[in-house]
């Protein structure tokens, strides 16, 4: 009836926006947060988050479901619940493996390259590009393959290709690589790798859009 569709809706939902996280940032934390709690009747909101709770103990361990799958619940207009929700977020963060630590100065220096190159419009690079950007900006072998994962893990970029082939100089990606300096083309003959994994994405924001349209596309 009427509730199982609800429900169905509602794990519908959180799949959908699981998956997009989890292809962003695998395993991040993620917390439910109900807003406008005075906008409905208390019965509607605990039946509401508790069928949030349930779906997502079905959910893969591609996120991590905090608080055990609980909603922190907020009003928008007195401001209630939002010092319960800023206190759970900041414990989260201070228990990172990344807070507090100081990224070297290339890591910063080629994500800042590569924010320009987003800025003025690119939204995708050559592994080529991306590695002599890389190499301006002082990140060569194993420190290339860190600072790429990196990058990837909190967004900045998403990369699907061999992360071991990064550093390796010669290496099959279909584009000339002597225009970009690292040593000769591939002969002819040799077998070119597929466009997903010869490219670099830099727009987080096109890649949003490009998961959206992936969305809608399946509900049409």
């Amino acid at each position: 009836g009427g509730v199982d569709e609800a429900l169905a809706g509602v794990r519908g939902m959180i799949e959908n926006w699981t998956d997009m996280i989890a292809n962003r940032v695998p395993g991040v934390p993620v917390v439910f947060v109900v807003t406008h709690i005075d906008c409905v009747a208390p019965e509607i909101l605990d039946m509401q988050t508790e069928w949030v709770r349930s779906v997502s103990k079905e959910v893969p361990d591609k996120v991590t479901i905090h608080n055990e799958g609980q909603s922190y619940r907020v009003n928008c207009r007195s401001g209630e619940g939002i010092k319960d929700l800023r206190a759970s977020l900041m414990k989260l963060t201070m228990a990172s493996r990344s807070y507090k630590e100081a990224l070297p100065g290339t890591w910063i220096k080629i994500r800042a390259a590569l924010l320009d190159l987003q800025q003025s419009g690119r939204v995708w690079l050559s592994v080529d590009e991306y590695r002599n950007i890389a190499r301006q900006s002082g990140l060569e072998g194993v420190m290339l393959v860190v600072a790429t994962r990196f990058l990837h893990e909190t967004g900045s970029i998403r990369y699907f290709g061999d992360y071991a082939s990064l550093p390796v100089i010669g290496t099959r990606t279909g584009y000339p690589e002597e225009e970009y300096g690292y040593g000769e083309a591939p002969d002819e003959g040799e077998q070119q790798l597929s466009g997903l994994e010869q490219t670099v994405f830099i727009s987080a924001p096109w890649m949003v859009n490009v998961l959206k349209g992936l969305v809608r596309h399946e509900r049409d």
